[in-house]
């Protein structure tokens, strides 16, 4: 990327990218980062636990919303509370590169967003309940996507305007199932229903 650009550079983080490199980047840069990082990573066995236990989580809450049945919000809570513990004794980028490694599927995004959540609000001093309720907003914050075509979400290339309309409508679906669940925080709810804002 270009390493001057603040946007270019949030961007490729947001789209999961693990090292930036300045643009242009010569073969033997390329070579040299893949031949780091593939003989020095290994899985950390705390950060698996908290990443299978809340792609569990998310996997029980998306079914939850496509079956119209209630959110187990008890166990989003306490995969909550396993991330935000396992982030600042290991550190984010473990926990997000065990997330790459083991999960490959559509809540690898709402799981690395739920790390960088829970890292930034470590990171800025938050209370640990304003942490917990954080990790749990990015744990749902996706949530409406369950109601978009899988088609759609896996589409390669340029969304047609009927289907940008229908990806679009993922904030107000997931904000509109969690309002009939009860329980859910008001801070939640708000970041579901904005979270495409900017």
């Amino acid at each position: 990327v270009d390493m001057a650009s603040h946007h270019a550079r949030t961007q490729a983080l947001a789209l999961g990218a693990t090292t930036l490199l300045p643009n242009p980047l010569t073969l033997a840069d390329l070579e040299d980062l893949i031949t780091r990082e593939t003989t020095s990573f290994t899985i950390d066995e705390d950060c698996q636990t908290s990443v299978v236990k809340a792609a569990s989580s998310l996997e029980d809450s998306f079914a939850a919303l496509q079956a119209r049945s209630n959110l187990a919000l008890p166990q989003i809570r306490r995969s909550s509370e396993d991330i935000v513990d396992a982030i600042p004794e290991r550190g984010m980028a473990p926990w997000l590169n065990t997330v790459r490694v083991i999960h490959k599927r559509t809540f690898q995004h709402c799981l690395l967003v739920t790390g960088v959540a829970t890292s930034f609000g470590h990171g800025t001093g938050m209370r640990r309940e304003d942490v917990a309720l954080l990790t749990a907003t990015g744990l749902l914050h996706d949530i409406g996507k369950v109601l978009v075509p899988v088609d759609i979400l896996d589409k390669v290339g340029n969304l047609t305007p009927d289907e940008t309309e229908i990806i679009r409508r993922h904030p107000v679906d997931g904000h509109g199932y969690l309002k009939t669940q009860g329980g859910v925080a008001p801070e939640i709810l708000s970041a579901v229903r904005h979270h495409h804002e900017y």
